[in-house]
């Protein structure tokens, strides 16, 4: 039988975009899909939308909370509704433009029944400029092949447009952490458990063009940019694998983003930042990093 896939769109106050994203779902040739909407509780008309457009689309189910649950719960409330052996959160700012992307992602998880994840290529679009990011991979990879380079932005620019093993995402608790990395913790630890499966095509459209779009208040959330690699260090040491190895893009990244977090912090926060770095990886890597910030610093004084 064909994989049911269920394409989950966590949304509020969105009512125009929404409506372009569903129709962008709609019009997907696989059949064999089912269509979540689940509303924050709303107040621009979002409910009525969704009443007068879509009333009779016969696979679309649409929940809305009476009270707005945040945005990783309502995350969660979408997984917890799904149905399908795989699932796609949506947020209600994208939308697709590569009508067959589900048929194609149904045949590769059909050929390798050890597909965890799949993704392809996608567009941001930026009021200033649109950037592509595209990949140069085999159309299955291993996982940990993946997760070892990840963070190497030269090898594994960023992923969207992410399907999802249901299973895996029950069994291993997505989205009960409130971390606005969220989607990055699930991708990671879904690469510790499988192969991945790569689509080259231009899937869709990551719109950056909106005032409210969440990246743009990452910066207040910037605890959440540590605390996502507790799950993912704890699945690495159940899985037998190396420290080194599960460890290794997480250390990537703290390197990469160690001097632009620092410098904007408070005393206190930087205090508590730098203690969570010596509980997570341990008082000698803390020591490395700061001989990084170091000399990031003096480069960038130099360049000035």
């Amino acid at each position: 039988m064909n994989t049911k896939i269920s394409v989950c769109i966590p949304t509020y106050n969105r009512k125009g975009k929404l409506k372009r994203a569903i129709e962008s779902v709609l019009k997907q040739t696989y059949d064999n899909y089912e269509l979540i909407i689940s509303d924050n509780c709303s107040i621009d008309g979002t409910e009525e939308m969704i009443k007068t457009d879509f009333l009779n689309v016969p696979n679309l189910t649409y929940y809305r909370n009476e009270v707005n649950r945040g945005m990783v719960p309502n995350w969660r409330n979408c997984l917890e509704k799904a149905t399908g052996d795989f699932y796609i959160i949506l947020d209600d700012d994208n939308y697709l433009i590569y009508d067959d992307y589900l048929s194609d992602a149904s045949l590769v998880i059909k050929e390798n029944s050890n597909i965890q994840l799949v993704f392809g290529d996608f567009l941001i679009r930026f009021k200033e400029k649109d950037q592509m990011e595209s990949y140069r991979f085999n159309p299955y990879i291993k996982g940990k092949d993946l997760y070892k380079n990840y963070f190497n932005f030269k090898r594994v620019p960023q992923i969207f447009f992410v399907l999802l093993n249901r299973e895996t995402a029950i069994k291993n608790d997505f989205y009960i952490d409130n971390l606005i990395t969220h989607d990055v913790q699930s991708f990671m630890i879904s690469m510790l458990q499988g192969d991945v499966g790569y689509i080259k095509r231009l899937i869709g459209i990551y719109d950056m063009t909106g005032e409210d779009n969440v990246v743009l208040s990452i910066q207040s959330k910037w605890k959440d940019y540590i605390n996502y690699h507790d799950r993912i260090l704890a699945i690495g040491n159940k899985s037998g694998l190396k420290k080194s190895f599960y460890e290794r893009p997480l250390k990537r990244q703290l390197r990469q983003s160690y001097n632009s977090q620092i410098t904007r912090l408070t005393k206190e926060e930087k205090d508590w930042y730098n203690s969570r770095i010596r509980k997570l990886y341990g008082q000698k890597y803390f020591v490395y990093l700061k001989f990084v910030d170091i000399f990031y610093s003096i480069g960038k004084r130099i360049l000035k």
